[in-house]
């Protein structure tokens, strides 16, 4: 384990002081790289800092900020990435957890394609493959977690308890979606993506990504959409309980719900804590059954919608964060 101790990852304190700093200095090379060999390792408390522009490289070992080729039981915890020059995840990973951090910024263009996550399996098949409590406040060229699995159809795409907020005046690329993959001309496939008490925020392309066309098992349940493109759920087989402010209708849900308003306690300033309760939600099992802070869900009968489980009691509202220009 390399853990830096502090810094980072909570509901309204993403950044703070890392005890662990990387800037990278040159081109072509990951900043953190984990090979066949690098397996069972956690990394905790970690600022990444990348070139500050796009890739001159392109493929291969490029500016991504995580690389893994092959490796298994990868674990990065309490995180910030800023200024990655390609993807801030280029994996091939036999499991992995991806949990409290924040990925502010990173770069792609026509020449030098990116996404949040490239996940697939060009180092042997993949395994599971969670990404929990996070935010995301990018999204460029390709999109955001494109996810193939037509290496191991049976491995899961576990996304849940994240924020993915477009900022006001951010320019976001539109391709193929934020949570999705891609068309199949490759051979790429879809499935086992589950997509749970995530909250998007003023995104104006697809947050469940309407391109492969190969899918199955794919669920979206207790989501919030809050001034966002209407979701469509046609790569989708299962969803319901989703929360739709100023982002279309129920979508059919039998459970969906929709109003007004702003839900958050304090969007601008990155704290994405509930004001109040939502209309109850799918009670949904252990892992997912807790917050990123730690709360249960449904302790007070009603299992919230959205990143944060709501807790009775005076809110202290956050002092905004020093979210760079995008």
């Amino acid at each position: 384990m390399l853990d830096g101790q502090t810094g980072g990852g909570q509901a309204n304190n993403w950044k703070g002081n890392f005890g662990i700093k990387v800037t990278e200095k040159g081109d072509s090379k990951a900043i953190l790289n984990f090979t066949s060999g690098g397996s069972n390792v956690t990394v905790r408390h970690v600022d990444l800092v990348g070139k500050g522009s796009v890739s001159s490289a392109g493929g291969s070992y490029s500016n991504d900020a995580v690389a893994i080729y092959g490796a298994s039981n990868v674990t990065l915890s309490y995180f910030h990435m800023v200024g990655i020059g390609r993807c801030p995840f280029f994996i091939s990973p036999k499991n992995l957890v991806v949990e409290h951090g924040w990925v502010e910024k990173y770069y792609g263009s026509s020449a030098v394609h990116s996404e949040v996550a490239s996940i697939w399996g060009f180092s042997g098949s993949v395994g599971d493959v969670t990404f929990r409590h996070n935010l995301f406040t990018d999204i460029q060229s390709t999109g955001g977690l494109m996810w193939d699995n037509s290496s191991n159809k049976a491995a899961k795409l576990l996304v849940y308890g994240n924020v993915f907020y477009k900022p006001a005046g951010a320019s976001w690329g539109k391709a193929n979606g934020v949570v999705g993959g891609w068309t199949g001309g490759g051979g790429e496939q879809f499935h086992n993506a589950k997509v749970y008490n995530n909250a998007f925020i003023n995104v104006d392309q697809q947050s469940l990504s309407t391109l492969p066309n190969i899918a199955s098992g794919n669920e979206a349940y207790n989501n919030i959409f809050l001034n966002s493109q209407a979701p469509s759920f046609s790569k989708f087989s299962s969803h319901n309980y989703n929360h739709f402010i100023n982002s279309g209708s129920t979508a059919g849900e039998s459970g969906g719900t929709t109003g007004s308003g702003d839900p958050f306690v304090n969007v601008s300033g990155l704290d994405f804590r509930l004001k109040a309760g939502t209309a109850g939600g799918m009670n949904l099992a252990a892992p997912f059954n807790a917050d990123g802070l730690g709360n249960a869900r449904g302790a007070d009968g009603t299992f919230d919608r959205g990143p944060f489980e709501y807790v009775t009691g005076t809110i202290n509202v956050a002092a905004p964060t020093n979210l760079r220009a995008q």
